[in-house]
């Protein structure tokens, strides 16, 4: 009977070594996908991405939804067909292949799906509404591009319109006698062409010009902001025969 009970005595400590390593396999195994979801979650996009074809596409939030946002994307007239329905992440390759797509300013994408950028796309995040400083992105480092709000939070239905100030430099040193420009639009608005609506917005229109004010500061006294939610603003600064672009986005709230 001795012998039985320390035989039966091991076995249970086994078992339980083994219902316990079990159950640290499982606690691993649900940290490790618990993290790959927050990794693939920290890199969707959560404002605009900007597309090789230079249009820019909302990323990471419904267009229902967005501040703003109560127009339904048209169809892709421009394309020459209907936009095809969003697809859930940007690693999936657009439907129909990129061939299919190969005339559509958009790629296949549609505004509000959660994009996580390739690449050759630039991610440009949405700043919180009340935002009044912002560092603008570009696919070339060599200048930097900060914009501040002179008046304020941005906001739609103001009486006095928004006024910005472009500071440009590349490295330590103010960039003077370039030529800046800045489109503001609402990309995911697009009734009337790709690249959405917003002042200046025009083919035949190369931006809001920005009056040089020296030390690298280029100043646009009037923005006309003529919708509350997400709106992309792109910097257009051209040096001899160069442009240089670089992009930041701001939630515009109601006044």
């Amino acid at each position: 009977m001795q012998r039985q009970d320390y035989v039966f005595a091991i076995h249970s400590v086994l078992f339980a070594y083994l219902v316990l390593a079990a159950a640290i396999l499982a606690t691993l195994r649900l940290h490790g996908q618990a993290q790959e979801h927050a990794h693939q979650a920290g890199d969707v996009c959560r404002g605009f991405v900007v597309l090789p074809t230079g249009i820019a596409v909302l990323s990471g939030m419904p267009v229902s939804h967005a501040p703003g946002g109560t127009h339904t994307p048209h169809a892709a007239a421009h394309a020459g067909g209907a936009m095809p329905s969003a697809m859930e992440h940007s690693h999936m390759q657009p439907m129909g292949g990129q061939a299919s797509h190969a005339s559509s300013p958009l790629l296949g994408y549609t505004h509000g799906q959660e994009i996580i950028p390739q690449a050759d796309m630039l991610c440009v995040p949405l700043s919180a509404a009340g935002t009044v400083t912002w560092t603008a992105i570009g696919h070339d480092a060599a200048l930097t591009v900060t914009a501040e709000s002179l008046k304020g939070a941005l906001t739609h239905g103001s009486r006095t319109n928004a006024a910005l100030t472009l500071i440009i430099r590349q490295g330590s040193l103010p960039v003077e006698q370039a030529q800046v420009h800045l489109l503001a639009r609402m990309p995911h608005h697009d009734q009337r062409m790709p690249g959405g609506h917003g002042p200046a917005n025009d083919p035949d229109v190369q931006g809001i010009v920005a009056q040089p004010a020296g030390q690298g500061r280029y100043t646009i006294p009037t923005v006309d902001l003529t919708m509350a939610g997400p709106w992309l603003f792109e910097v257009h600064v051209q040096r001899g025969a160069e442009t240089y672009k670089a992009y930041f986005a701001a939630d515009v709230g109601e006044e």
